[in-house]
C-alpha cells in the first residue's frame, strides 16, 4: 500500500528517490477531470486529480470512509472498481480491484447517440422541479442531472429544440434547450452549465436535507 500512496501523492516538483519510485512516477498521470463516484449509498460527482494503473486520488464533497467499496465511472464511459484506502481533507485515495491501462481509460470516448458527443457524468436523482415553456409552468420530476443538463419526466409534451426555463430548489433558475422528448421524458441542455463548485454545494445541501 506504500507504493500506491507514493504514486498518488507525488507531484511533478518532487523527484523520486529510487528506481521503483521513478517507475511509479512514470505511470502516474495528473488530471483534472470530473467523474461519477458510486458508493453503496448514492451516486455523486468527484474530480480526479491523479491516476496510475493501480489507483487514483480524487476530490470529493461527500463522506467516504477507508475500506469502502466504490465504482468510478469515467467521462469516457469506463467503470473502475476499487476500494478507498485513505480519506482526508476532502480527498480520497482509491486502490483499483485490478490494474488498468491509463491511456485507454482517458482516451477512449463514450458518445451519446442523440447528441453525437461525449456525455458528462450524471447522477440519478428523484426530486421535483418546474419547467417554464412559453407561458406554461409545468411540474416535472428530475430523473438525473449533470453539470450540463437534466433528464426530466413531464406530464406535458415539450417541443424539441425549444428554449425553456428550468427551476430546481437549491440551484435556482436556468435557461435550457429541449434536446429530445419521448414517452413522457425529455432531455434538457443547460444554456449555462453548472460549475463543479456550484454542483458540489448543491449536492452537499441535498445530502444534508436527506439526513
Amino acid at each position: 500500500m506504500t507504493g500506491l500512496n507514493s504514486a498518488l501523492t507525488m507531484t511533478h516538483e518532487s523527484e523520486p528517490s529510487d528506481a521503483s519510485e521513478r517507475r511509479l512516477a512514470r505511470r502516474h498521470t495528473t488530471v483534472f477531470q470530473v467523474a461519477k463516484l458510486c458508493t453503496g449509498r448514492s451516486e455523486e460527482l468527484c474530480i480526479l486529480r491523479d491516476i496510475s494503473d493501480t489507483g487514483l486520488r480524487a476530490e470529493v464533497y461527500c463522506g467516504v470512509a477507508p475500506g469502502e467499496e466504490v465504482v468510478l465511472e469515467m467521462r469516457t464511459g469506463h467503470r473502475i472498481e476499487g476500494s478507498v484506502v485513505w480519506a482526508r481533507d476532502g480527498s480520497i485515495g482509491v486502490h483499483f480491484a485490478a490494474p488498468i491501462s491509463v491511456p485507454d481509460v482517458l482516451a477512449h470516448c463514450s458518445f451519446d447517440d442523440r447528441l453525437g458527443r461525449m456525455r458528462p457524468p450524471r447522477i440519478d436523482v428523484t426530486m421535483p422541479g418546474l419547467v417554464l415553456a412559453g407561458k406554461q409552468l409545468i411540474d416535472v420530476a428530475i430523473l438525473n442531472i449533470s453539470q450540463a443538463g437534466l433528464k426530466v419526466a413531464s406530464p406535458e409534451p415539450l417541443l424539441v429544440m425549444s428554449d425553456v426555463t428550468v427551476r430546481l430548489q437549491g440551484i435556482g433558475q436556468r435557461g435550457a434547450k429541449v434536446r429530445w422528448f419521448r414517452e413522457g421524458q425529455c432531455g434538457l441542455h443547460l444554456l449555462q452549465p453548472l460549475t463543479y463548485a456550484e454542483f458540489a454545494r448543491w449536492r452537499v445541501e441535498c445530502l444534508a436535507e436527506a439526513k
